[in-house]
């Protein structure tokens, strides 16, 4: 990931770009290893880490309503952590990510290994 990161980080910095990650599924680790980049400061702008659905509501927007409609772990509610991350921050990009690791499938019925991105 350090070669595709700092690419990634020469392009937003020329572009004057700002990157936010939103994490639940990978717990912070994309913005740790993006945050060892030398630089990282000129283009990464922060991260948030929300397991649950509270804590995706609170930092995020993200809607008990919404998550039961579209399940927890899917694209939909991917998608609305992103653009939480967005709002709540001076990025111009985001990462979002939500899934279930495993071994076993989510209450829900989603299956392991089941990984949504934005």
């Amino acid at each position: 990931m350090k070669k595709s990161g700092k690419l990634l980080g020469r392009v937003l910095e020329q572009r004057g770009l700002h990157l936010v990650t939103v994490e639940s599924r990978t717990a912070g680790l994309i913005a740790a290893e993006l945050g060892d980049i030398e630089g990282c400061a000129a283009w990464l702008e922060g991260a948030f880490v929300t397991y649950t659905v509270l804590a995706k509501n609170c930092m995020l927007g993200v809607t008990q309503e919404e998550v039961d409609v579209h399940g927890l772990m899917s694209e939909y509610v991917a998608e609305r952590m992103a653009l939480g991350g967005l709002a709540g921050c001076n990025a111009t990009l985001a990462i979002a990510n939500t899934g279930v690791a495993g071994p076993n499938d989510a209450p829900d019925g989603t299956k392991a290994g089941t990984v949504c991105f934005a």
